[in-house]
């Protein structure tokens, strides 16, 4: 891991600033102003266009402490560990100044001391450089460095090679994390701390908490694998006509309360066992969470899941035993079998162009026997189901919404509504 300090003589605006607000109650209305107020401007071009504008001296040092005239100068083997933090000392005119210091946090090293920098030398404008090694670097962001608030200046975290982390010290209780692209994003009041080539974040989860993860730029799916914890992966191809895949690689997240998506994002829970969910779009409330809000997908799991969306347009992807409320919009339900034995599915209508309920159970030649099994859906605009690789039969015809069925693979029957429906398979 290197680390270089900018040698600049012009001040430059720092034109990657990041608009997530700090949360101290995770109140929706505060989550979807901080969304509103994203800048859609691609980071990775503004940080290309601040190093051609601002000079770097970039020297390459020997794998040891170096304790020089430049003081954030220093190299270091793969996988270092290292903490940022702030420190304050008597000069010789007694007065009290602050450093930014770089310490070492791996085992054994006793908290050794890599470089400091006196905080009134730094100018406006001038971007403090930690680049990581080939391995896998972690950098610690210490309370002392957080509690500065908004700086003119900018700490920039480069991972580099291997699986690289950037993290919070546990006493720090409330932070504001923006996530800008791929594996790129920002920590801090106005993104006093910016990351790239990241692929793990972590926060400190408390009763007295209030971590707050957001995103923008992009579309990005939320997986959620546990409670405060998952991983975070940019949306891409169009997937079902409703749904859309996630990119195969993401950025994890650890110890985070609220998640504030850009308004298109999917909360998927399907990897979490932990039990049935409950979420709610238009109050922000979701199991293994304090709040959420910018979602319009939600991606049940494998249990029990009642689903709930807001005014907008929202997709729902379950299961049986689920139960969906669509809650204005125009909204999609859709049901996925991606096992090899087939599934016999029965809709019925309780509301005319709007509640449902789908069956499952056997269809033998001209009869059905439902087996209990039912997702119920409300307030919904547009019905669909998957078939997996078995034979399926799908006996839609009391809808009186538009469908697209799919039967898959195998021999399948399908059979649609009232309406213009896709049926294929």
């Amino acid at each position: 891991m290197a680390i270089f300090r900018s040698t600049g003589k012009q001040s430059i605006k720092s034109r990657i600033r990041t608009l997530t607000e700090k949360f101290t109650q995770p109140k929706k209305k505060r989550l979807i102003s901080a969304i509103e107020r994203a800048n859609p401007v691609g980071k990775s071009s503004a940080m290309n266009d601040l190093f051609k504008q601002n000079a770097f001296q970039l020297e390459q040092l020997e794998p040891r402490l170096l304790l020089s005239a430049d003081p954030l100068a220093a190299a270091f083997a793969a996988s270092a560990d290292v903490t940022l933090q702030v420190i304050e000392k008597v000069d010789a005119q007694q007065q009290t100044q602050q450093y930014i210091q770089l310490i070492d946090s791996s085992a054994g090293a006793n908290s050794t001391v890599l470089g400091e920098m006196e905080i009134s030398a730094i100018a406006a404008g001038d971007i403090i450089t930690i680049t990581g090694s080939a391995g896998d670097d972690k950098l610690t962001v210490d309370k002392s460095f957080l509690d500065l608030g908004e700086q003119p200046y900018v700490v920039q975290f480069d991972g580099a090679g291997g699986s690289d982390t950037v993290a919070l010290s546990s006493d720090v209780e409330e932070s504001s994390w923006q996530i800008s692209g791929d594996f790129e994003g920002s920590l801090g009041d106005n993104g006093s701390v910016e990351f790239l080539s990241v692929e793990d974040i972590q926060a400190t989860h408390s009763s007295d908490s209030s971590h707050v993860l957001s995103t923008i730029n992009d579309s990005y799916q939320w997986l959620i694998q546990q409670d405060n914890q998952g991983v975070l992966a940019t949306l891409e191809a169009q997937q079902f006509y409703e749904l859309q895949d996630a990119s195969n690689s993401g950025i994890k997240f650890t110890g985070f309360d609220t998640l504030a998506g850009s308004g298109t994002d999917q909360l998927n829970y399907s990897q979490y066992s932990a039990s049935g969910v409950t979420v709610d779009l238009e109050t922000g409330d979701a199991t293994g969470f304090t709040q959420v809000a910018g979602i319009n997908t939600i991606v049940g799991s494998d249990q029990d899941d009642v689903l709930a969306g807001d005014t907008n347009d929202n997709n729902f992807v379950v299961d049986f035993g689920d139960t969906v409320s669509g809650a204005g919009g125009y909204d999609v339900l859709v049901y996925r079998d991606q096992g090899a034995t087939g599934i016999d599915i029965e809709l019925s209508k309780v509301v005319a162009e709007s509640d449902f309920i789908l069956h499952s159970g056997d269809w033998a030649s001209t009869t059905f026997t439902g087996d209990g099994g039912m997702i119920t859906a409300n307030d919904v605009d547009f019905l669909s189901a998957f078939g997996g690789s078995g034979d399926n039969y799908f006996d839609f015809s009391a809808a009186d919404v538009q469908l697209h069925l799919d039967g898959g693979a195998g021999d399948d029957h399908l059979i649609g509504g009232a309406l213009d429906d896709l049926l294929t398979g």
